[in-house]
């Protein structure tokens, strides 16, 4: 059983400030070969703890809008900012022979660490029922942390008596312009076997490959590269990091949490605390251990079409 909370949680989220002459255009700040360390780092953690995202039920949505509007000049937060974003580098798979990484949009978490469905619908201003399954675009974390609160012992109705550990789960997502296909999904029955024909929403560049399933069968993907000599590679793969180049955008900001009480099956309290940004975003970057920009990705205009078996 889970209850909904509104609340705000300490949030540890590093952006990345960047110089005036990006600050206000839609040029990527980051250029490949040039280091991340030209670029100074703000922590925001400071902010997201007095961060106005709702009014309270003691001011008007006047005051409240204006108060909103003072914090986000007085931090900057209306600049471009680079976010660090979570990177699965499991999804980079490399091909010795050229000396290349391929790789989807999962390493930038990009709609692998989905927060709750209202809080997506919230975020994006969604009207329809199903609205936030068919808002097809960019999204990624952030910031993700697990944090054990305390322990405490509890007596369950079956009148086991054991010890509960209370654990925080914190996760901060950047959604940017989504657009709403009810077909990102068919299937094609006029050809045997029948194909599934999807439409990614993503980045660019990007180029259809045939590469292996999870079961070993060959299937069509949209997969990104980026160059890497053999002797690079294993450290590129253990310590890469990806960035997200972004504008914040109205509505700005939703949060909400989840309380799990504990089960029997699953003796655990959860604290989850989900919190949505909005932004245009304008570019991505992959940075290799060294600090250097490695690989640039930009979104897509409209979407690519393809089959994937």
């Amino acid at each position: 059983m889970s209850k909904v909370i509104h609340s705000i949680l300490s949030v540890g989220l590093t952006l990345i400030s960047v110089d005036g002459a990006h600050a206000q255009s839609n040029e990527c700040p980051l250029k490949v070969g040039e280091s991340i360390a030209n670029v100074s780092i703000v922590t925001i953690q400071d902010l997201l703890e007095v961060l106005p995202i709702s009014k309270s039920e003691f001011e008007t949505q006047e005051i409240f809008n204006q108060k909103q509007a003072a914090f986000l000049a007085e931090n900057n937060l209306l600049d471009v900012r680079v976010f660090e974003t979570v990177a699965d580098r499991s999804r980079l798979k490399y091909v010795a022979e050229e000396e290349v990484f391929y790789f989807d949009d999962y390493l930038f978490s990009n709609g692998y660490y989905g927060p709750s469905s209202d809080l997506k619908t919230e975020i994006l201003e969604l009207t329809g029922r199903y609205d936030y399954q068919n808002a097809q675009g960019i999204s990624h974390r952030v910031y993700d942390n697990v944090e054990l609160l305390e322990t405490y012992v509890a007596t369950f109705g079956t009148g086991a008596v054991l010890e509960v550990p209370k654990v925080q789960y914190v996760n901060v997502t950047i959604f940017g312009d989504h657009e709403l296909d009810e077909d990102a999904l068919t299937i094609d029955t006029s050809s045997f076997p029948m194909k599934k024909i999807r439409r990614y929403y993503g980045y660019e560049p990007v180029q259809e490959v045939l590469a292996p399933d999870e079961n070993g069968k060959m299937v069509n993907e949209v997969l990104h590269s980026v160059a890497v000599p053999i002797e690079d590679a294993r450290t590129f793969s253990e310590q890469m990091q990806t960035f997200t180049v972004a504008r914040l955008t109205p509505p700005y900001f939703a949060t909400n949490s989840y309380i799990y009480e504990p089960e029997l099956s699953n003796p655990e309290e959860r604290v989850i605390s989900n919190y949505a940004i909005r932004a245009d975003i304008i570019c991505s970057a992959l940075v290799n251990s060294g600090g250097t920009v490695a690989s640039i990705l930009t979104p897509m205009s409209g979407y690519l079409e393809y089959a994937t078996q």
